[in-house]
């Protein structure tokens, strides 16, 4: 993250490595929503070849369906968090913070409805609530 800077979140006690932690958790989400529509994608069927493979006995519908829970919760722990911190602002607050948009784009392409201090505060509570759900403080 050489040209982002990081956001001062030492009034709510996340350190700067935890920030980043929980950033790059949110800009996987588009990945995990992609991730989640392969998995349950009814084309997508076994593929066989005529080469060995484990011995064990898999169960890969019961496999796909355990990843697809699990990236579902991720995704839904980022969206409670947005809604949490403000059910008007949510949107703007998800696009910013999974696609890494700043405020300014957003001000220009979405006509964001307030200022940029705001919105920034309402960032760093994003951040806040997303470490209490997900256990980090």
């Amino acid at each position: 993250m050489p040209n982002k800077r990081d956001l001062k979140l030492d009034d709510y006690n996340i350190s700067k490595f935890a920030y980043r932690e929980l950033s790059n958790f949110c800009l996987q989400y588009p990945e995990k929503k992609r991730k989640i529509a392969d998995l349950h994608n009814p084309l997508k069927c076994q593929q066989y070849s005529d080469m060995p493979h484990g011995i064990g006995v898999g169960e890969p519908t019961a496999q796909a369906a355990e990843r697809a829970a699990e990236l579902s919760k991720d995704c839904e722990l980022i969206e409670q968090a947005a809604i949490a911190t403000d059910s008007t602002m949510y949107q703007y607050i998800l696009l910013s913070v999974t696609e890494d948009i700043p405020y300014r784009y957003l001000k220009a392409l979405k006509n964001i409805p307030c200022y940029e201090k705001g919105f920034i505060k309402m960032r760093r509570q994003f951040f806040y609530l997303l470490a209490k759900k997900k256990g980090m403080i």
